[in-house]
């Protein structure tokens, strides 16, 4: 009887990780934010990691612990789960041979290669010290990605190449007026951002783990500039309160949702004002990094709560940002 139930609870626990609970994986991540050993912040960081499936930027984060505390092999180990969940640290060799070839990934490792900060020095030595299983590793995630995925995503990225081209380096030469030219820059790529509305609303968004280059680089340019596009604030609304499913479904961070929610904010609710102070200005130096003012400042901490958020005390001691001019701390 006894080992009956030890069974039991063993595929209770595999079919609660198998349904991936990302409130709990979030909850972990928080509690990991806020101890100090060493030892309990890698133990809920890989407890978090039991309760869904793993964000690469998370594995690469468990990564680093571990290199850190001077463990290599389990360095390697979350090392190369992060590619085998997507990350892409290198381009890939077949780029040329896919549909669209707008290039968006900003994470390679030549962006790390003369980088003197401990997270550099982290990145090259795994670099190094596993180049052949980073090799197989992509190449396994690419095998199990899904064409049609793959290119609903890609198509998305094409459009915004030709967006972002025509914004940056086509209009700036012609012999326009600032007041057209700011109203070309909101509406150039108003189809994108209805194409991923419908996507939402249809159950149709692309899957980040069937796509080559889903990833926290590409899925904010899209996501910002779909909201910034829309022809009207309904349409924007619509637009930011369906993508919330798509976090509690692990396609994207509650960091993806609360950026574009702060720029919905910023351009349909009061302009340079966030709602949950994902977005900073810097100074004139550029030294300096203050968050925008925000809409509710003495509900601040209780609407990043709402949306699986650290507060925003420890989100600026992590970023190096200063808090925001208008926050007012809530003392129980």
């Amino acid at each position: 009887m006894k080992r009956f139930f030890v069974i039991l609870f063993f595929l209770c626990s595999h079919f609660v990780i198998g349904q991936s609970n990302y409130k709990l994986y979030y909850q972990a991540f928080l509690k990991a934010n806020s101890v100090e050993s060493k030892d309990s912040v890698l133990y809920y960081k890989l407890k978090a990691i039991t309760f869904a499936d793993a964000f690469p930027k998370d594995l690469l984060n468990i990564s680093f612990e571990y290199y850190k505390n001077e463990n290599l092999k389990l360095a390697d180990k979350y090392f190369i789960k992060a590619i085998l969940n997507g990350y892409q640290i290198e381009p890939d060799s077949d780029f040329i041979n896919i549909p669209y070839k707008t290039n968006y990934d900003f994470g390679f490792i030549e962006k790390f290669k003369n980088s003197k900060s401990i997270y550099g020095e982290f990145m090259n030595t795994m670099y190094n010290r596993n180049k052949k299983k980073i090799e197989k590793a992509r190449l396994n995630f690419l095998n199990s990605i899904d064409l049609v995925e793959d290119s609903k995503f890609e198509y998305l990225l094409q459009n915004e190449f030709d967006f972002q081209k025509v914004r940056l380096e086509i209009l700036p030469q012609k012999n326009i007026s600032d007041s057209i030219y700011v109203v070309l820059n909101k509406y150039m790529n108003t189809g994108n951002s209805y194409v991923m509305l419908e996507m939402l609303k249809n159950n149709s968004f692309p899957n980040r783990k069937k796509c080559r280059r889903f990833n926290e680089q590409t899925i904010t340019l899209l996501l910002n500039h779909a909201i910034a596009a829309f022809v009207n604030k309904e349409d924007a609304k619509e637009f930011v309160d369906l993508l919330w499913e798509q976090v509690e479904k692990g396609n994207i961070t509650t960091y993806d949702y609360a950026k574009a929610l702060d720029h919905y904010t910023s351009w349909y609710e009061k302009n340079n004002t966030s709602l949950l102070g994902t977005t900073a200005i810097a100074s004139s130096d550029f030294k300096t990094f203050q968050c925008l003012d925000v809409l509710y400042p003495e509900k601040l901490n209780e609407l990043r709560k709402k949306y699986w958020l650290n507060t925003i005390e420890e989100f600026c001691k992590s970023t190096g940002f200063l808090l925001p001019s208008n926050y007012v701390e809530v003392t129980n």
